[in-house]
Formats: C-alpha cells, sequence, structure tokens
C-alpha cells in the first residue's frame, strides 16, 4: 500500500502539460466511446500545440475529436482507456482536469489531475 500512496502524492505533484475544461474532455471521451468497436475500449491521445487530440480507429477510418487545451508543447501519442476514464469525467461536474507528464520515464503511467477549490483529484493509470 505504501507504493501506491507514493505514486499517488509522487502524481499530485506534477505539473501538467496540458490544461482543459472538463466539460470539453468528458464530452470528446463521451463521443470516442460511441466509435469503439468489437473488443476495443481505448483511444490513442496526441497533446498537441493547445490541443488534444482523441482519436479511434474505424473499420476503414479513424474518428478524431479535439480538445482545446493551454498546454506547454506537444507530447507522443499514448492509449487511454477511454470507457473508464468517460465515468471518472463524468463525476467531475466542472472545473479544470490537467494531464500530466509521466512520474518517471518509462514507467508508462498517465495523470489526469483536476483541482477545485481545496480538493484535488488524482487519477493515475497505465497506458493501454
Amino acid at each position: 500500500m505504501t507504493k501506491i500512496k507514493q505514486t499517488v502524492n509522487d502524481a499530485a505533484k506534477v505539473k501538467p502539460v496540458a490544461t482543459m475544461l472538463v466539460s470539453d474532455l468528458s464530452a470528446a471521451l463521451t463521443d470516442a466511446v460511441a466509435f469503439l468497436l468489437d473488443a476495443n475500449e481505448s483511444a490513442q491521445v496526441t497533446v498537441g500545440k493547445d490541443l488534444l487530440l482523441v482519436t479511434v480507429d474505424v473499420h476503414g477510418g479513424k474518428f478524431q475529436r479535439t480538445v482545446k487545451a493551454t498546454g506547454s508543447g506537444t507530447q507522443a501519442a499514448v492509449r487511454w482507456p477511454v470507457k473508464q476514464l468517460q465515468a471518472w469525467a463524468g463525476l467531475l461536474e466542472f472545473g479544470e482536469v490537467g494531464r500530466g507528464n509521466r512520474i518517471r520515464q518509462g514507467a508508462g503511467m498517465n495523470i489526469l489531475l483536476c483541482k477545485l477549490g481545496e480538493r484535488q483529484t488524482v487519477l493515475v493509470f497505465a497506458d493501454s
């Protein structure tokens, strides 16, 4: 349990590389889930200049949705378990979400942070 607590504490201190409205992220995840086919539960997410791009591969093409974001540059694409993240984002009614850098290089972890007043919500999840 100590490793889990330390990982969450480290994640809470990470500076976000992109910040977006919860409502915008939630809408993009909801749209992406609608395009998931078969057993696919994930989407590719890329941080670009002033946007977060969510991409779902569909038969014969791609579904893409952009989310306006304030960021500090681009990042390589990672895979997010969008079905599970949609439920998490739905619990956050308003505010902003920050997508953090990985805690340690090569750790394969992603971080989503949401701070509302004194309360901070931290979600750490693996690349899917």
